[in-house]
């Protein structure tokens, strides 16, 4: 599961960390990388551990801070190292 996210143009409204597939605001997952102003890092916990998806980027998107881009191109899941080498011998065939 992935966090999901729902948009208005590039404007991320909300952002849900791993929610039930009924309970996604949408279909859109959180992939890819992120720029970020410096001011970000305030948003970090005081004791110095925070996580991106679940502290930092739903208060952002309340605040109106947060955009996306909606990719509809090839996506591949490389969150473990099976998945990154099949992603490598898949992507060989695209290019």
């Amino acid at each position: 599961m992935y966090g999901v996210a729902r948009m208005q143009g590039g404007k991320i409204l909300e952002f849900v960390e791993k929610p039930k597939k009924d309970e996604a605001p949408s279909n859109l997952i959180n992939s890819g990388l992120y720029m970020m102003e410096p001011e970000v890092l305030d948003y970090i916990k005081s004791d110095g551990f925070s996580m991106l998806e679940k502290d930092v980027f739903p208060k952002l998107a309340q605040e109106g801070k947060l955009f996306g881009y909606p990719f509809s191109g090839q996506w591949y899941n490389t969150g473990t190292l099976e998945l990154y080498e099949k992603a490598i011998k898949e992507w060989k065939d695209i290019i």
